[in-house]
């Protein structure tokens, strides 16, 4: 099977699962990686083919409902339905009017792109279709907007970052015409050289990768700004280095993030993505569906659970099962991260009415308490 061949675009589902679009001699290709693929597994499905009419690829994003929208074709917008694969036809597309290189889609999607020759940033409404004109067009001196527009975010709350030359400004929702941002800065890193992409995740933090050169080498940086950055700002996070392999990436890295806070990234000359957990790990969620089989008269009691929904970005470490009657404990175990259930011997409780609490613990702490009430007899 072919390998990724040149990334023009990447954009990610809310649950993970990716999507690459690719330049490459005869059809060109959105790759679908699911949100556990590793390996070869990237390979396994795509949109591509005569009926899709992907021609040029430029970049690609996602809806809140995860539609898949494609620039291509110089400023053809193809929209894909969720689980659109194969040579399928688009359920419709527009056309931007002129030459663009960028799209942003919103999680509603309003569909906004670059038009360098206008000198202007477009955004389409939801559900845009053949013939759509813009609802929205920043364009004139006060947006300070000029004629290095490149990428483009949106917001949770539907705000639009706006790349242009190195310095990014950010414009309300619904703004239009000559505009003043709500604010702007430039990125202030000590390996700065080209911005390549940018990004926002969910708490609205400024993801940016960039180009550095050290001597004969080089790679990629990704920075991420808070949300309220201003003037010539500084990151809160960074990811570079050869154990992050960014150092492998050498032209035009593409980021995304997920709706946890995943973050992946591609740029030549790999031919694969590189997927790292959240930069800003949490507590994990609480355990799931405790419960606590056998009758209250068993000689032995088992307690069975699930892991919890969200990690908090980092793997779980170990479980704590307390048993307790009252305030007293009368048995504490800690178990391995993959062990999803405890037995113990009605000898090690009391009997009456009981308690079992389960606890998830990660490199970030623990969980709160799944507690199960039960009997023994």
């Amino acid at each position: 099977m072919p390998e990724f061949n040149s990334a023009a675009g990447l954009a990610a589902r809310s649950d993970g699962t990716l999507y690459l679009a690719d330049f490459r001699p005869g059809p060109d290709t959105i790759w679908i990686l699911g949100p556990s693929a590793n390996g070869v597994q990237y390979r396994t499905r795509t949109i591509s083919g005569a009926r899709a009419a992907l021609d040029e690829v430029d970049d690609v994003g996602v809806d809140g409902a995860g539609r898949v929208y494609v620039l291509s074709n110089g400023g053809r917008v193809s929209v894909f339905g969720r689980d659109a694969y194969g040579d399928v036809a688009p359920l419709r597309t527009f056309e931007t009017g002129v030459f663009s290189r960028h799209l942003a889609v919103s999680r509603d999607g309003k569909v906004a792109v670059s038009r360098n020759a206008l000198g202007e940033v477009a955004v389409y409404a939801a559900g845009a279709s053949t013939g759509a004109t813009p609802t929205q067009r920043l364009v004139g001196p006060r947006t300070g907007l000029g004629g290095g527009l490149a990428q483009l975010a949106f917001t949770s709350k539907g705000a639009l970052w706006v790349n242009d030359g190195g310095v990014l400004r950010v414009f309300a929702a619904g703004a239009t015409g000559d505009t003043a941002p709500l604010r702007s800065f430039t990125p202030v890193t000590s390996t700065f050289r080209d911005l390549t992409d940018i990004a926002v995740d969910g708490m609205d933090r400024v993801y940016v990768s960039s180009e550095y050169d050290e001597g004969q080498g080089g790679g990629t940086v990704v920075s991420v700004f808070a949300a309220n950055a201003t003037g010539r700002a500084t990151p809160i996070r960074s990811l570079e280095g050869s154990r992050s392999r960014l150092s492998t990436i050498l032209v035009g890295a593409q980021i995304a993030i997920d709706g946890r806070g995943g973050l992946a990234v591609t740029g030549f000359p790999r031919e694969d993505v590189l997927v790292f957990r959240t930069l800003f790990p949490g507590r994990p969620s609480v355990v799931r569906s405790v419960r606590v089989s056998g009758k209250a008269s068993a000689k032995k009691r088992t307690v069975r659970w699930k892991k919890p929904a969200d990690d908090g970005g980092r793997d779980v470490r170990s479980y704590k099962v307390v048993f307790r009657k009252g305030s007293k404990v009368v048995k504490r175990v800690t178990l391995k991260p993959g062990r999803r259930s405890y037995t113990v011997r009605k000898s090690s409780l009391r009997r009456g009415k009981l308690t079992v609490t389960v606890r998830a613990k990660t490199a970030k702490g623990w969980s709160p308490k799944a507690v199960k009430k039960f009997r023994v007899r």
